[in-house]
């Protein structure tokens, strides 16, 4: 096979991960696996239909969470910023970005002594605790003055914070939408129906769980600005194969088209029954067009005035330190905010760059790209990697 071909092979071969619809990243970079907050594993950008009023938003990370796993189950992460940035035009540049960030708080209490009443620090399970979980959003326009592309990542209590311009928060201490653990909590905890106990003779509040879509609707927040947003644990969408991808790329024959040399054993969703961590917004697109979006519903094909390039990004302060007094991380960040994770077109880090400079691909801007990793795209690994593969 040509050289040519085996570049169109290996396309092929990401294309068939996902890349072009359902792309995801999970663990794909090694600095990640001892930061699992600072993995973003999906960036989901659309506008609405006909109208094209709102621009749609969603960032995933913190993945492969099983539901029922640890008695702390999945919880937002703090001491992280977690970033979309939106360019408009031909200009890899900011025009606006939005961030959230988490704060989960819980009360300290004493030792347990015999007149404790349920709930408090001392329980073993989060959702029994009183503990919260909060968020806060801020809106930018508009590029860093300093003249780099990192905008305001300095630390919040410094003066250059303070008067960065341009810059609001939009709301604070919205309550993110809680884990579903199961029908005993829906009802002891978020009160979504009488609770009965072991001793009723009655199974229903173990067996019925009653979190629904109306629920989950109620901790969507409506902005001053009129955006709206909603973080928590949800399924994570992507399908794919995985065990097969890395088992130095054991792609089925279903997912090859029926080559006669691949596998004939079950294809596997590895994701199924696996959750991840999401921020979903609602964006008006007044924000990025005051005067309407150009040329709305006419076709100019050559036109680029109504692109938007949206990444997604996550920070978190330099130095990170052991701190026995905060019991929700054990540690505590100071200094200047830095780059730890990026995201948008997924397995372009998980299918092009290789695994020495994975680490750089998260901590570098996208306006740096070209320079660091063309040589990526245009002498793909995968086209050496075919030819240990006999194709």
């Amino acid at each position: 096979m040509t050289r040519i071909s085996k570049a169109l092979a290996a396309a092929a071969m990401i294309a068939t991960a996902g890349f072009t619809l359902q792309a995801s990243s999970h663990r794909e970079a090694l600095p990640v696996l001892n930061e699992p907050c600072a993995d973003n594993t999906d960036t989901y950008a659309w506008v609405s239909n006909a109208a094209h009023d709102k621009l749609y938003l969603i960032m995933n990370f913190n993945p492969l969470h099983e539901p029922g796993q640890g008695n702390q189950g999945l919880r937002a992460c703090n001491g992280y910023r977690y970033e979309f940035h939106i360019g408009k035009g031909t200009s890899l540049k900011d025009e606006l970005v939005y961030r959230v960030e988490f704060s989960n708080t819980l009360d300290k209490e004493g030792a347990p002594s015999p007149t404790d009443g349920l709930g408090g620090g001392n329980e073993l399970l989060w959702q029994l605790t009183g503990g919260k979980e909060t968020m806060k959003v801020t809106r930018i326009f508009g590029e860093d003055k300093r003249g780099d592309d990192s905008d305001d990542d300095r630390d919040e209590s410094s003066r250059y914070f303070r008067g960065f311009p341009n810059t609001t928060i939009l709301a604070s201490a919205l309550p993110v939408l809680p884990n579903n653990h199961g029908p005993q909590t829906d009802r002891l905890i978020y009160k979504l129906g009488p609770f009965q106990g072991y001793d009723s003779g009655n199974a229903a509040s173990r067996e019925v769980g009653l979190y629904d879509q109306p629920f989950v609707d109620t901790f969507i927040h409506t902005l001053p600005n009129g955006a709206r947003v909603i973080a928590g644990q949800f399924d994570d969408p992507y399908q794919l194969d995985e065990k097969g991808i890395f088992d130095l790329v054991n792609l089925g024959a279903s997912d090859l088209g029926g080559i006669a040399g691949a596998r004939k054993t079950p294809i596997e969703d590895v994701f199924t029954g696996f959750n991840v961590f999401s921020i979903a917004l609602e964006v008006p697109m007044k924000e990025l067009f005051p005067n309407g979006v150009p040329h709305n519903g006419q076709l100019q094909a050559t036109s680029t005035d109504a692109l938007l390039r949206v990444w997604s990004r996550i920070t978190r302060q330099k130095n990170q330190q052991v701190d026995a007094d905060n019991i929700i991380t054990g540690l505590k960040g100071s200094g200047d905010y830095v780059q730890v994770g990026r995201n948008a077109l997924p397995l372009f880090n998980a299918g092009l760059v290789g695994t020495q400079r994975q680490g750089t691909y998260l901590h570098a801007s996208p306006t740096k790209d070209v320079s660091n990793f063309g040589a990526d795209i245009l002498y793909p690994v995968l086209v050496r990697d075919l030819d240990a593969l006999g194709v």
